[in-house]
């Protein structure tokens, strides 16, 4: 169940980071680096969830 949760959030995490891509291309840089910095939280998050030791999915 966890891993699925992960699962979504990294790909969140890449389709997010994506869309920011492309705004950024249409020169709609304040809205692209609000989803960056989206993208970039959600990968932060489950990078540490991914290494916390006392939560039940991080030694996987």
């Amino acid at each position: 169940m966890f891993d699925t949760h992960r699962r979504r959030l990294r790909r969140g995490g890449a389709g997010v980071g994506a869309l920011a891509a492309v705004i950024w291309y249409a020169d709609a840089t304040e809205v692209a680096l609000g989803l960056a910095v989206v993208a970039a939280l959600a990968l932060l998050v489950d990078s540490k969830l991914t290494e916390s030791t006392w939560l039940p999915w991080g030694d996987e």
